[in-house]
């Protein structure tokens, strides 16, 4: 999603969730909201998003490559994913498979680890449950051990010795 135009709407905690993931994947993201939680306000003020402050407008979705219906309101999400549909663009209404093109599952990142979990839509809780359960058993200092494992790797690779023996190291990571 690199450099690719996308709309959120809404402003709340699962939307935030939602903005800071395209966010990380470097999606040039727009969001609109009338209410928004201080994250969002926060990523607006320095530049990170674009955010304007009221309902969600049918032209919003026009230029978009990706749209994300992140309100509270299962009404408005559905008019969203109908506006999104018309023009072609994927759409994602959280908590609404019917009016969705696809599903994001919880994800769980630690530096090169990416843990996603996925009940295709038949319960978004769990998902997040089981997510919360992941993020405890693997804490922010398991991506450092992650990439120390990489590091190990690249250096056994590029070792001068036969192939059994890097066989027999590259087994411990």
């Amino acid at each position: 999603m690199a450099g690719k135009p996308c709309l959120v709407i809404g402003g709340g905690k699962i939307a935030c969730r939602k903005i800071r993931d395209l966010v990380d994947c470097g999606a040039v993201v727009t969001v609109v909201a009338e209410n928004t939680l201080p994250e969002v306000d926060r990523l607006a003020e320095n530049g990170t998003v674009r955010l304007f402050r009221r309902r969600f407008e049918p032209g919003d979705v026009r230029g978009m490559t990706m749209v994300i219906a992140a309100t509270d309101d299962d009404a408005v999400n559905t008019s969203v994913s109908g506006y999104a549909r018309a023009e072609g663009i994927p759409v994602n209404a959280v908590d609404n498979i019917s009016a969705s093109d696809f599903i994001s599952g919880a994800v769980v990142r630690r530096g090169p680890l990416q843990i996603a979990v996925s009940t295709s839509g038949c319960s978004p809780l769990i998902a997040g449950s089981i997510r919360r359960e992941l993020e405890e058993r693997f804490d922010e200092s398991f991506g450092a051990y992650i990439e120390l494992a990489g590091e190990l790797r690249t250096y056994i690779l590029s070792a001068e010795c036969g192939r059994s023996e890097k066989d027999d190291a590259l087994r411990w990571i």
